[in-house]
């Protein structure tokens, strides 16, 4: 996967996923809206898990699918970050690559995962 973009010659991308149990097409509107507004200032390229229908305002620098080979992200080179929901199979990938994450717990268990790996880094730094 070619992650330059013509926009500032940059390269590397930020992966974006919720993992199985959300959809990240289920989000509000409004807050769809600031993602894409938040993404459009990034010096990355998005790769973005959306399972809905084809977003017209997407900035030239994010790419959509309903399925992305998550290991393969995680563990490329070029990826900047990770923007998960906080699930603890994502979490458990993410620190087997080594992928800098950001957790947005959704529900479930996902705050009190995201509150475990941040306590582990902690431990291990």
């Amino acid at each position: 996967m070619n992650m330059r973009t013509k926009r500032n010659n940059i390269t590397g991308f930020v992966f974006v996923s919720m993992g199985s149990s959300v959809r990240a097409s289920g989000m509000p509107e409004a807050l769809r809206q600031i993602f894409v507004a938040a993404f459009a200032t990034l010096p990355y390229n998005i790769v973005w898990k959306w399972e809905g229908m084809k977003i017209k305002d997407l900035p030239p620098n994010v790419r959509t699918a309903a399925w992305w080979p998550q290991q393969e992200l995680l563990g490329h080179a070029k990826l900047r970050a990770f923007v998960s929901h906080g699930g603890l199979l994502s979490l458990h990938e993410a620190a087997y690559h080594g992928a800098p994450t950001l957790v947005l717990p959704v529900f479930c268990d996902h705050d009190g995962n995201a509150a475990q790996a941040g306590i582990f880094i902690l431990r291990i730094t």
